[in-house]
This record gives structure tokens, C-alpha cells and sequence, in this order.
């Protein structure tokens, strides 16, 4: 939800706030089971206007996709670490996410224990490219110690959780 809301708030002026609930700072390659056979083709997870956005793609090794298939493989932070790293200078700029163009106060919300992404470090990321632009809007961040990627705002429900998340429901529940 985080990467939508901060894409559509940069190319949009119609909001009057912005919650990025685990965000990205990037678009980013679209999971499906297609994820894991080998006539695979990667895809963006966003389109724009018709067209699909530039996206960072997975560097994903065959033996990362076989402990996912088992079940054995408990994060995907390494994964999104070196896809990021991988990528040539011209994709991580076309497929960043231009969090500069909000016209809007932001709120950032994240989880110390997201196995799913590095949303901490990626709120990292957007909160310094918003500084550096000098971004005259209210930007806040809630982390969540010990949350995983469905953590959210006090008391809010994440009984319902699947696949790689981190953190527990209570840690979840918490919110900071």
C-alpha cells in the first residue's frame, strides 16, 4: 500500500495527506506464482496511463526461488538489497519513485522486523530525498520496534497475516 500511495500522491495533486503504511521509495518488480517457473518474465507492479512503470527487478537465484517453493526461505530483505544494488544507475532513477512532487503532509510507517521489504530503510531514503528538496509539507514516521510488514497504528487489527511479514501480531498491534 505504501508504494501506491506515494506513486499515486507524485503524479497526482488530490490529496491532502499521504499514509505510506510500509512504503518504497522505488516501484518494484510484480510477484505472482509465475514468480518461480521458469518461462517467467518479470513486470512492473504499476501501470501508469496504460503503460507499466520501470520497476527494479528481483535478482532472485534459482536457490532462492527453490527455498521459497519449500517454504524455507524467511525474508526477502537480502533479495530487495541486492536487486537495488544490481540495478544500472538509469533504472533505480526511472523506476524511483519522485516523492519530491507531493504536495501533501506524509506520514511513514514501518516495522523493525518487515522480513517482507526494508521499509525502515526505505523510509530512510524518502525522508532524506524530502529533506533534500526542501519538501514544505509535515513529514512523520511511526516505526513500529519488533513489527513486521503488516504493522500499522495502535490497535489495529493484523490478525489476518500471510506469507513473509515479520514481527507478531501483538508487535504488529503495538504500533509505536
Amino acid at each position: 500500500g505504501g508504494e501506491l500511495a506515494l506513486l499515486l500522491a507524485s503524479r497526482m495533486n488530490d490529496y491532502g495527506a499521504v499514509v505510506a503504511w510500509t512504503p518504497a521509495g522505488h516501484v518494484w518488480e510484480g510477484m505472482s506464482m509465475k514468480f518461480f517457473s521458469p518461462d517467467y518474465t518479470p513486470i512492473s507492479s504499476w501501470s501508469f496511463e496504460g503503460r507499466p512503470l520501470t520497476f527494479i527487478a528481483f535478482k532472485a537465484t534459482p536457490e532462492d526461488k527453490a527455498k521459497e517453493m519449500k517454504g524455507e526461505l524467511r525474508s526477502f530483505i537480502d533479495l530487495h538489497h541486492k536487486s537495488l544494488s544490481g540495478a544500472d544507475s538509469a533504472t533505480l532513477e526511472a523506476a524511483r519513485i519522485k516523492v519530491e512532487n507531493i504536495k501533501a503532509p506524509i506520514l511513514l510507517v514501518a516495522g523493525t522486523d518487515d522480513q517482507t521489504w526494508p521499509s525502515v530503510s526505505f523510509c530512510d531514503d524518502i525522508e532524506a530525498r524530502l529533506k533534500k528538496a526542501g519538501q514544505p509539507y509535515e513529514v512523520r514516521r511511526v516505526v513500529n520496534d519488533g513489527g513486521g510488514h503488516q504493522s500499522f497504528l495502535p490497535y489495529f487489527i493484523t490478525a489476518v497475516r500471510g506469507g513473509i511479514s515479520g514481527g507478531s501480531p501483538k508487535a504488529d498491534a503495538w504500533g509505536g
